[in-house]
């Protein structure tokens, strides 16, 4: 079994799971993050550079986009280099986007892991640039 880890800030949520599934049941772990530094003993770690982003001439509403997609974007052409990578299965944490691209990539199940989502019924997880573009008077972009 070949599980893809994939989150921006590594090690974060899965500091403790990659490595116990390496240790516990002899899997294969793959790592796809954005940060070099850090190892987790027995974890393979493959590091991506975000290329792009949003800048001050995208929307203001636009910007949280813009960033999933060039993040999403990074991942997939970091691992379509890297054609020994072949999990059974992906774990990523959704939020940034990283996983989107992926089943071009990949035929293996992507467990995401849902740690915030934007809904105008949960006050507080909305980002900030909802309520710019709402009192900044946009009635449409």
């Amino acid at each position: 079994m070949h599980i893809l880890f994939i989150h921006q800030n590594f090690p974060a949520q899965f500091r403790y799971l990659a490595p116990h599934l390496v240790n516990e049941y002899g899997w294969k772990c793959t790592f796809a993050t954005a940060k070099a530094e850090g190892t987790l003993p027995g974890v393979e770690k493959v590091v991506y550079t975000c290329k792009g982003g949003a800048t001050k001439a995208n929307h203001v509403c636009t910007r949280n986009f813009e960033n999933t997609v060039w993040e999403a974007h990074s991942v997939y052409e970091l691992l379509k280099q890297r054609p020994d990578v072949q999990p059974d299965l992906i774990v990523a944490h959704t939020g940034f986007g990283s996983s989107l691209f992926l089943p071009f990539l990949y035929d293996a199940p992507i467990i995401n892991f849902l740690e915030m989502f934007y809904s105008p019924t949960h006050v507080g997880t909305i980002p900030l640039n909802f309520y710019l573009c709402l009192f900044a008077g946009y009635d449409s972009p």
